[in-house]
């Protein structure tokens, strides 16, 4: 019986010691969060690069689609129809602005200011160099 108190002294005092000297060497390594930040910089710009792309081409193909219908935007069911699919797509960062002024002219063109509209798709045109043949177009045939 005296064995087996010694023997389970030992063992608490060798896991003491072992947990001690792994808590100093936590304390004293020092850990490079560099590589690793870098490399998480990298992967949410990759991620952001992707999705701008993917807004870029998923809004020149719905501003298409919609220039190339044979009724006119004006019509009330294409207006809410257009508004939903804009709604729908994801949108990255950079594009925010650009996001709120299409669905700022669609909303001024419901309202009846054509003018307004007009304009407001003029100026993002002028701001896109990337939007500006498919909203020219969609200008021409809508507006």
């Amino acid at each position: 019986m005296n064995f087996g108190r010694v023997l389970l002294f030992a063992f608490v005092l060798c896991y003491a010691t072992l947990v001690f000297s792994f808590s100093l060497l936590m304390e004293t390594a020092e850990f490079d969060y560099s590589q690793y930040q870098k490399d998480n910089s990298a992967d949410v710009n990759f991620k952001q690069d992707l999705l701008k792309r993917q807004y870029q081409l998923k809004l020149e193909e719905l501003l298409s689609e919609y220039s190339q219908q044979s009724e006119a935007i004006s019509q009330e069911s294409s207006l809410a129809k257009m508004e939903n699919d804009l709604l729908d797509l994801p949108v990255p960062a950079e594009y925010k602005d650009l996001h709120f002024q299409l669905l700022q002219s669609l909303f001024k063109f419901q309202d009846q200011d054509v003018q307004g509209s007009r304009a407001l798709v003029e100026q993002i045109i002028s701001q896109y160099s990337w939007l500006s043949s498919k909203l020219s177009l969609f200008l021409i045939n809508n507006f």
